[in-house]
């Protein structure tokens, strides 16, 4: 699964598929700034109620990488694929 957030859009890709995009209320994560993993922060003014909490992932998260720029689709391509073959993986430079 990868994240990617170009300024303006939040992406989804499963097994390298883009799969959701949807428009941040954010233009930046601040510089030292937290990034939550493993949780979907809770909006409290949204309408619906069932997105109003923070939930939080329950199980196991391996192998997170951060850049500090989005990835293009060729990257999460190439490096999902390399994954699924069972070959070694290193974060992009």
């Amino acid at each position: 699964m990868v994240g990617v957030f170009d300024g303006q859009d939040m992406h989804l890709y499963i097994n390298g598929k883009q799969v959701g995009t949807r428009r941040s209320k954010f233009d930046q994560t601040r510089p030292g700034g937290r990034i939550p993993l493993g949780c979907v922060l809770g909006d409290p003014d949204n309408i619906d109620a069932a997105l109003r909490n923070t939930a939080y992932f329950c199980g196991m998260i391996d192998g997170a990488w951060v850049y500090n720029r989005p990835l293009t689709e060729r990257q999460i391509i190439a490096t999902t694929t390399k994954m699924r073959s069972g070959r070694d993986v290193r974060p992009l430079t």
